[in-house]
């Protein structure tokens, strides 16, 4: 955590830097970077900085980890969207992450 936020172009006023899980369940583990700021505006920076590349590290390093939920969003009554309720035949492939 340290050697990330180092290239940060504000750096933490001290030196609390500390990254802890705070939260995990089968699907998702959910993170909290601890570091300092002189200021609240600097702390925001920071935290926007730290989060970015954070994300950009896990894109980069591991993509497999990164969320692959997709979604259809409908509105109620549209009759465009009658195909999706027509039967389909059961799929014979299946989704993998290594793909």
């Amino acid at each position: 955590m340290a050697s990330a936020c180092s290239p940060l172009p504000v750096r933490p006023a001290s030196s609390v830097v500390n990254l802890q899980v705070i939260d995990a369940d089968s699907r998702t583990i959910e993170l909290r970077a601890l570091v300092s700021a002189r200021n609240a505006p600097q702390s925001w920076d920071l935290r926007c900085e730290i989060r970015e590349k954070l994300i950009g590290m896990i894109r980069d390093e591991m993509p497999e980890a990164l969320p692959r939920e997709r979604a259809i969003l409908i509105p109620s009554g549209d009759k465009d969207a009658e195909f999706l309720l027509r039967e389909r035949p059961p799929e014979n492939t299946r989704a993998s992450a290594h793909n």
